[in-house]
């Protein structure tokens, strides 16, 4: 148990601290107005608004998988119900997507941010059962790698280009 807690504790400040100076190395490059506008960019992901759509189907996983009832069928059912979500939104934006003009995001930015639920909502499943596994340590390792190639993507790109479309194409990468 406190081995774990150590896990927990260790990587969150890591990935806090990526975080943080990241944050510092993104304001340099850009202007505050371009970061804001990359954080009202965030804010409509899977990390933000666009994960209400999966109706706390990611708990429901951890839940269930800890209780050890019938893992291997919610794991299914959810991973399917995940994808089938994710492909409903990604349709209704093609449909309608080009209806809605935004200067921060072209056509193929919109495309790539929908069409990114159709890979980030079953991850999010994977992690969910992974985290009802109490395979803390798996988890965790993941979530810093994941952290420190985001870090070392945002760094590189931004050292050749100082754009904030180049930006959001690397948050997609990571």
């Amino acid at each position: 148990m406190i081995s774990n807690t150590f896990v927990n504790v260790s990587a969150m400040g890591i990935v806090a601290l990526l975080k943080f100076f990241l944050i510092s190395i993104v304001v340099s490059r850009l202007s505050l107005e371009d970061y804001g506008l990359y954080l009202i960019f965030l804010l409509f992901t899977y990390r933000g608004m666009a994960g209400f759509f999966l109706f706390g189907l990611p708990v429901f996983v951890t839940k269930l998988v800890a209780e050890n009832k019938i893992a291997k069928y919610v794991i299914n059912t959810s991973l399917i119900i995940s994808f089938i979500v994710a492909t409903i939104i990604f349709i209704l934006w093609l449909a309608f997507g080009k209806y809605i003009e935004s200067a921060l995001l072209t056509r193929d930015m919109q495309i790539l941010l929908v069409g990114s639920l159709l890979f980030q909502y079953p991850l999010m499943i994977f992690k969910a059962a992974i985290e009802g596994m109490q395979k803390f340590k798996l988890l965790r390792t993941i979530e810093v790698l994941s952290a420190v190639i985001s870090f070392v993507f945002t760094v590189v790109w931004l050292g050749f280009f100082k754009d904030i479309q180049v930006l959001m194409y690397v948050f997609f990468a990571s």
